[in-house]
């Protein structure tokens, strides 16, 4: 399976570029221990708005992938969930899995109803960049917690 982190806009230098990439390296180590690809950052031009945004990002969407956008209205699940649901997804065959972050302006009606599935960090917001490393965090925790590394001490999966 594919898996791809699909954002909005690109991080200018600073530590958030290093502390993503690092998870993103991570995930890439343990991921062919359980037949993911990836993930993949793909990043598409931000702005003028949300609408040409969408555009950008829908055009990076494989027919017959799953998509779940990182949304402030999304559900909540912890990390074990969320390695439930990929190891779900890897048992189905799913062949690409996209996991979308929008841009400052978020996601527009018709990205919602494309991507209908949306996940978020908790009540509170979030600045892009910051968004961006929780979610390459979260998919390495998720590798972690399906290969039994270590990095995910509190898991009950294990």
């Amino acid at each position: 399976m594919r898996l791809n982190l699909l954002a909005v806009g690109r991080l200018k230098a600073g530590p958030e570029v290093g502390l993503c990439e690092d998870y993103l390296t991570r995930s890439r180590r343990l991921g062919p221990l359980k037949g993911v690809r990836g993930p993949d950052l793909i990043e598409v031009e931000a702005g003028p708005n949300a609408t040409k945004e969408w555009a950008r990002l829908a055009e990076k969407l494989s027919t017959g992938s799953i998509s779940l956008r990182f949304d402030e209205t999304g559900q909540d699940w912890n990390s074990e969930m969320f390695a439930e649901r990929l190891q779900h997804w890897l048992d189905a065959g799913t062949s690409e899995v996209n996991l979308i972050i929008g841009g400052a302006d978020g996601f527009t009606a018709e990205a919602r109803q494309a991507v209908p599935f949306s996940l978020r960090f908790g009540s509170m917001t979030w600045p892009h960049a910051l968004a961006r490393v929780m979610a390459a965090e979260q998919i390495y925790r998720a590798l972690s917690i399906l290969t039994n590394s270590p990095y995910h001490r509190s898991g009950s999966l294990r």
